[in-house]
């Protein structure tokens, strides 16, 4: 009989603009441990004074802890350069072709630094001052280091427990 994969949070963070993106951590076990963080982007609408965020039409990606990091060092990237040359894109495939890249822009002496996503003709982007871009830089790279640190004490755990057996 298979065992049914097991989903075990360890961090959640959400950033909320006129668009949304939020970052969930698990760690997963079925016949293995691993590390998988679930990074949805959604398109707001105003409401009034306040937005609402579309779930129907959300963009949604899989990262690890590693390519979590790696995003996190290319928004410090930009955030120095001030430049949208450095390269940095990643793809998913979930059924669907998802990308995700970043981006910075300067209009009318105001800086506009963006993680946008890309999917089946649908393009959603969450634009952040500087400040909140260096912040969400650094959650991110805590996010990574709480996963993994979760992940080789799992790992840890279950290799004592089936010495025990």
């Amino acid at each position: 009989m298979e065992r049914d994969s097991q989903k075990y949070p360890i961090a959640y963070r959400g950033f909320s603009s006129q668009s949304f993106i939020s970052f969930s951590a698990f760690l997963e076990y079925k016949s293995y441990a691993k590390d998988i963080i679930f990074v949805e982007l959604r398109k707001g609408h105003k409401d009034g004074n306040v937005y609402r965020y579309d779930k129907q039409n959300a963009i949604n990606m899989l990262f690890n802890a590693i390519e979590l990091r790696a995003l996190s060092y290319a928004m410090k990237e930009i955030l120095k350069h001030k430049s949208n040359d450095l390269g940095y894109k990643k793809f998913t495939n979930s059924g669907v072709s998802n990308d995700l890249y970043l981006g910075y822009g300067a209009a009318d002496g105001t800086e506009g630094f963006f993680i946008n996503a890309k999917s089946s003709g649908r393009v959603i982007s969450v634009k952040m001052d500087k400040w909140e871009f260096a912040s969400l830089a650094d959650t991110l790279m805590i996010i990574a280091d709480d996963t993994e640190r979760a992940l080789y004490k799992f790992q840890r755990m279950v290799k004592k427990n089936d010495k025990a057996l």
